[in-house]
C-alpha cells in the first residue's frame, strides 16, 4: 500500500501542471500552468492508450484530498501536506474561488474529502454508541491542537507531551459528548505506569490497557455537557506517566 501511495505521489503529483497540460491538454481545465495539481491518470513509462479513460488528464481536489489524507494516515506527512498546500495555493482567492473547488460543476461534493485530512492528522477515532473517543496526532505530537465533531457536540482536542508524561484534553464547546472509553497513543518506548483522569475537575476512576495504543476504560460513563458548565465548555483531562 505504501509503495502504491509513493508511486501515485511520484508520477501523478506535479508542482507545476504546465508540461503535462502542454503534452496532453485536459478535457476540462481545473488547474492552470504555474499551478500544482494531481493528475487523475499518467503513463510515466509510456504505453499511453489511444483511447484512454475519460477525465484522465484532469485535476480534482476530491482526489487530491483523498490521496493526501491517506498519505498522512501512513505517516507520509511531507507528501500529504504538500498536496494540501498546492490546493490552497491554487484556490487562493485571486485565481480561483476558495469557497468553490470546482470539479464536474460548481460546489462539487467530492471536495468534502478534505475532512479526511483533519481526521488523519489528528488520528481521530470516535464511536458514539460505544462512547469511545480518542486521537493520536500524526505530527506535532509534543504540542497539538485540533477541532473535532461528535454526534451531539463539538469542541477541541489538545495533546502536550514531555520526556516522561503526556496530557490530553478533550474540551466540548457545544452540546454534549458521552464517554466510556478513551484511546491515545504514546511514544513507542514508553511503558505506561500511571493514568489520572479528571472530568470537570472531578477525579474519574479509570482502568488502562497498553498495546499498540492505550485504551482507557472509565468505571462510570462521563457526560461532558456545555449547559452544565459555568465556563461555557466542558473539559476532560487525561495525564499519563511512564
Amino acid at each position: 500500500m505504501r509503495t502504491a501511495l509513493k508511486s501515485i505521489y511520484r508520477y501523478n503529483w506535479a508542482p507545476d501542471v504546465a508540461a503535462q497540460n502542454k503534452a496532453y491538454p485536459p478535457q476540462r481545465w481545473f488547474a492552470r500552468p504555474g499551478e500544482a495539481g494531481l493528475f487523475v491518470c499518467t503513463w510515466p513509462k509510456g504505453g499511453r492508450m489511444q483511447e484512454p479513460v475519460l477525465y484522465r488528464d484532469e485535476v480534482w481536489t476530491g482526489g487530491e484530498y483523498q490521496l493526501a489524507s491517506h498519505l498522512l494516515s501512513e505517516g507520509m506527512i511531507r507528501e500529504g501536506l504538500s498536496i494540501i498546500r498546492g490546493i490552497h495555493d491554487r484556490y487562493d482567492g485571486k485565481r480561483h474561488n476558495p469557497w468553490n473547488e470546482v470539479e464536474c460543476g460548481d460546489h462539487y461534493a467530492r471536495a468534502l474529502a478534505s475532512w479526511g485530512c483533519l481526521i488523519a492528522l489528528s488520528g481521530f477515532t470516535y464511536d458514539g454508541p460505544a462512547g469511545r473517543l480518542g486521537f493520536a496526532p500524526r505530527w506535532q505530537q509534543d504540542d497539538f491542537k485540533a477541532f473535532f465533531t461528535a454526534a451531539e457536540g463539538w469542541g477541541s482536542l489538545r495533546q502536550r507531551r514531555t520526556e516522561r508524561s503526556q496530557e490530553n484534553h478533550i474540551e466540548v464547546k457545544h452540546g454534549q459528548v458521552r464517554l466510556t472509553e478513551l484511546v491515545f497513543e504514546l511514544p513507542k518506548s514508553a511503558k505506561l505506569q500511571q493514568v489520572i483522569v479528571y472530568a470537570e475537575g472531578e477525579r474519574v476512576q479509570t482502568k488502562f490497557e497498553q498495546k499498540e495504543r492505550v485504551l482507557l476504560t472509565l468505571e462510570k460513563p462521563v457526560e461532558l455537557k456545555t449547559e452544565q458548565s459555568l465556563l461555557g465548555s466542558a473539559l476532560l483531562i487525561v495525564t499519563m506517566k511512564w
